[in-house]
């Protein structure tokens, strides 16, 4: 496999890794999480995604549904019609903590440094445009 680029995601334009793979690119975002996008997929995503509400919809629907392939055949399907309610993102929140630490009563513990380490990683790295 070859070595991650780094590079605005397609998606939600935060910095991301990417993975260039025949016709096929493998992103590892920070807001979206991993997927796959052909590249006739990538060349006219803007067109579907034409608002900063749609770009922040749609990497909702990723972030949630990871190692998803998008291509041309089901761009439009994935692209979500409307925004989650807030009930429904909160359920998918606890559910998440709910399966991260699955014993009641205990402490949460979110370690900022690491995610400190990794933005300010990303942010001294020079982005290519997608």
């Amino acid at each position: 496999m070859k070595e991650p680029s780094y590079i605005r995601c397609p998606i939600c334009l935060l910095p991301s890794q990417r993975i260039v793979n025949g016709d096929r690119y493998e992103f590892a975002c920070l807001r979206c999480g991993s997927f796959k996008i052909t590249g006739t997929a990538q060349a006219t995503i803007h067109s579907v995604l034409d608002t900063p509400d749609k770009r922040l919809d749609f990497s909702s629907y990723l972030s949630e549904n990871q190692h998803l392939l998008i291509s041309t055949a089901n761009l439009r399907n994935l692209v979500p019609h409307s925004r989650p309610s807030v009930t429904s993102r909160a359920e998918a929140l606890l559910h998440a903590l709910a399966r991260k630490f699955p014993e009641p009563g205990l402490p949460i513990e979110i370690n900022g440094t690491d995610l400190k380490t990794v933005l300010e990683t990303l942010t001294n790295c020079s982005f290519a445009s997608t």
